[in-house]
């Protein structure tokens, strides 16, 4: 059996169309599966909240609403790219540096705070234009408009359902 086909896809994609990044999902869904399972205070060593950022995706009738939280990242570590099928967030949270450290032999008691890279694939389902998309980014919430073309919105129509 191929790989592909084991991969759960939105309801976004084509068929016949190859996913890209399908081991991205695949470990996006493991990922939710730990927190979901286990919860988010028990997920395994390695896999940071960061890692899989949380997104709301709402569909309107002119565009694509993405909203993804991304607390303690600044704007210039932050990677939008179109890739074929979606869009791919990617970006890193970089560690601050400590430099008022008083005593050498001092230490975290707690260390619960997530740094490093993350990545997201977002399929969208329909071909995108770069100059339809719009992206803001305020107070750790990153904002993506992705506008759909006049054809995708024109393809909207509803079927009456007729008696039997």
């Amino acid at each position: 059996m191929r790989t592909q086909n084991l991969v759960p896809f939105s309801n976004g994609f084509r068929l016949g169309r190859r996913a890209p990044l399908a081991s991205t999902f695949l470990n996006q869904d493991i990922n939710r599966l730990f927190e979901e399972f286990l919860g988010t205070d028990m997920v395994p060593v390695g896999v940071s909240a960061i890692a899989n950022p949380k997104v709301d995706i709402k569909d309107t009738k002119k565009a694509l609403k993405i909203t993804a939280e991304l607390p303690g990242v600044d704007e210039d570590d932050i990677d939008i790219e179109l890739v074929d099928g979606g869009i791919l967030l990617r970006g890193e949270k970089v560690r601050e540096k400590e430099e008022d450290s008083d005593d050498e032999e001092s230490g975290y008691h707690l260390y619960e705070r997530s740094y490093g890279a993350f990545s997201r694939f977002i399929p969208v389902p329909f071909d995108v234009d770069e100059d339809m998309v719009e992206a803001r980014f305020k107070r750790g919430v990153l904002h993506i408009d992705v506008h759909k073309p006049e054809t995708v919105s024109r393809k909207t129509r509803k079927i009456a359902i007729k008696s039997s």
